[in-house]
């Protein structure tokens, strides 16, 4: 009998105790996704989702213009992330403006 790998991989993370660690990097995959319906290409090199924790996730941007248009459009990215997860993952975005 042969298990398929999308059954097992789950289960395993599970046992391994790695499943918060996977939903976290779901989460930064979809900020990705969907960031880049909300903004041009010079705004996305700027900005990295770097981690996610307590339904709060944690952005960097490198320049003070790309922090403000993640700050003014949060709310569409937070509820874009939470339409595609078909749940409430993400409650805040934290923005961290770094200097390079």
């Amino acid at each position: 009998m042969f298990i398929q790998i999308k059954d097992l991989l789950p289960r395993e993370f599970n046992r391994h105790g790695l499943k918060k660690e996977v939903a976290a990097l779901d989460v930064i995959n979809l900020f990705n996704k969907s960031a880049g319906e909300f903004f041009e290409k010079d705004v996305l090199a700027c900005t990295v989702a770097k981690v996610y924790k307590d339904k709060k996730l944690y952005v960097e941007a490198t320049s003070s213009s790309a922090s403000q248009s993640l700050f003014l459009k949060q709310s569409y990215i937070m509820e874009k992330i939470n339409s595609l997860a078909g749940k409430r993952l993400v409650e805040k975005i934290i923005i961290r403006t770094i200097n390079n």
